[in-house]
């Protein structure tokens, strides 16, 4: 950790999902554009998965629209 002198100020970026819930964290709004970076979730079925189907289905529902308005709620959104 570096001292911080006099008028200098330290600024950190988190992902709103780890905002909201930290009450010790305050959103200050959206960062820039120019300094925004899209997070890609990715799912993938492990080789030992007990159950196949069942992930596939997870994995669609996942992808689907009915978790959007929960993406909303939390100030997120899907691209694409």
């Amino acid at each position: 950790m570096v001292e911080l002198g006099p008028g200098e100020y330290e600024l950190n970026l988190y992902p709103l999902s780890e905002i909201i819930p930290n009450k010790a964290l305050k959103n200050l709004g959206a960062v820039t554009p120019e300094l925004q970076v899209p997070v890609i979730i990715t799912a993938v079925i492990g080789a030992h998965a007990n159950d196949e189907k069942a992930a596939r289905t997870l994995i669609k529902f996942l992808l689907g629209p009915a978790i959007d308005k929960a993406l909303e709620a939390d100030g997120m959104m899907r691209q694409g």
